[in-house]
């Protein structure tokens, strides 16, 4: 492992030698082990460290948490944060794990059959998604030409899943409440097949 680290720093000139083995340390990791004796999800944390450790302004990091217990899945999002407050670049991020990382992206792309969905700040998304339950009628009839990307059904009651703005002349009816929807279940809906309007 330390020739990984060796090597890493022949290709990077900013790698962080000291960090990584800070890293290396949390995470719990032998540095003796050979690359190729590690678990999946050890095989992942190394990798993590090197993203972590090097000087680049673009960090591409597809699944990170890839085998990763809950207890090191919550270390590198700690990292990460932690990472970019001391040395701000851009990491950009491919995961299914929407919830799990809500908190952490700037920003949000949702591609579906390459087409990109949505691209704006996760505080513009989120604030455009939006969760309409009543009784039926009254749901259908509140959302009437606004952008409906999902429903569902809970006994007599209905939810309609809208992003997008919802209409501030539109009265609300007392049987009827609007909230918004997290992160997650808002790409479930958008990328669910047939489950989105054109947005």
């Amino acid at each position: 492992m330390s020739e990984i680290f060796k090597l890493t720093a022949q290709m990077y000139q900013g790698f962080d030698a000291a960090y990584a083995d800070e890293l290396v340390a949390k995470f719990e990791l032998d540095p003796q082990t050979r690359f190729n004796k590690l678990s999946t999800g050890y095989r992942s944390v190394m990798k993590l460290i090197i993203a972590l450790a090097v000087d680049v302004d673009y960090v591409f990091l597809d699944e990170p948490t890839l085998g990763l217990d809950a207890n090191h899945r919550q270390l590198f999002y700690e990292e990460l944060i932690d990472s970019y407050a001391k040395t701000p670049r851009s990491f950009v991020i491919s995961t299914h794990l929407i919830e799990e990382i809500a908190n952490v992206i700037e920003r949000v792309f949702v591609i579906q059959d390459h087409q990109l969905l949505v691209n704006d700040t996760t505080e513009n998304v989120l604030q455009e998604g939006y969760a309409v339950t009543g009784p039926a009628k009254e749901v259908q009839t509140y959302t009437a030409d606004l952008n409906v990307i999902g429903q569902e059904s809970l006994g007599n009651l209905l939810v309609h899943y809208v992003y997008g703005q919802l209409d501030d002349q539109r009265e609300i009816p007392d049987t009827v409440t609007v909230s918004h929807i997290d992160l997650q279940k808002l790409f479930i809906y958008l990328t669910s097949q047939g489950g989105h309007r054109e947005i």
